[in-house]
């Protein structure tokens, strides 16, 4: 396999049309019938529709509204010539379900258009789970890529930095509370 070019990517990706996205104003329990079709029509060529609603419903990932939510623009994605081969094997629908469930703990596909490091995590992780190597990186450098973009591991960065400068505050208000204390005497 010959080194993925990130960016191509990052742009197909970014150029999702509005409709793999659910429209606000209809609400999720519509939404999550229509995805199933979507998914058919996507995989039609390789996945009988019977084992696209056997696999779904095994999953349980259309009761997430999630993870069902980044169904839709995983089949953008995976339409890129890029993944022709990905696309050929019956491997396909595992892999969809595996990416949702994955993204949807993180961050809303719609992010994906508005947040460009978003649109990077998700490519990274889908490339790393297909373990393709990145144009200009060697593994180490995208594992290490991937590592600082995860919404998941970032946020418990910022967890812990809260948690540290919290604790630096209260043993700051301690010090001043116990020089007050000696300077009253």
């Amino acid at each position: 396999m010959s080194e993925i070019g990130l960016f191509p990517l990052l742009s197909h990706l970014q150029a999702c049309p509005p409709d793999f996205f659910r429209p606000l104003q209809i609400p999720y329990a519509q939404w999550s019938t229509i995805i199933p079709a979507l998914l058919h029509d996507f995989l039609s060529d390789h996945v009988p529709y019977r084992e696209v609603q056997n696999q779904l419903n095994s999953t349980k990932v259309l009761n997430q509204p999630a993870q069902a939510e980044w169904l839709p623009p995983l089949c953008w994605l995976l339409s890129h010539p890029l993944f022709e081969t990905v696309i050929g094997s019956d491997s396909v629908l595992p892999l969809l379900l595996e990416l949702a469930q994955h993204l949807g703990a993180g961050f809303p596909p719609r992010e994906v258009l508005n947040h460009p490091q978003r649109a990077e995590e998700c490519l990274r992780a889908l490339i790393s789970r297909l373990h393709w190597p990145i144009q200009h990186e060697s593994t180490a450098q995208s594992d290490t890529q991937l590592t600082y973009l995860s919404s998941v591991q970032k946020q418990q960065r910022v967890q812990l930095r809260q948690h540290k400068r919290e604790r630096e505050a209260a043993i700051l208000k301690a010090q001043q509370r116990l020089l007050a204390m000696d300077n009253a005497d």
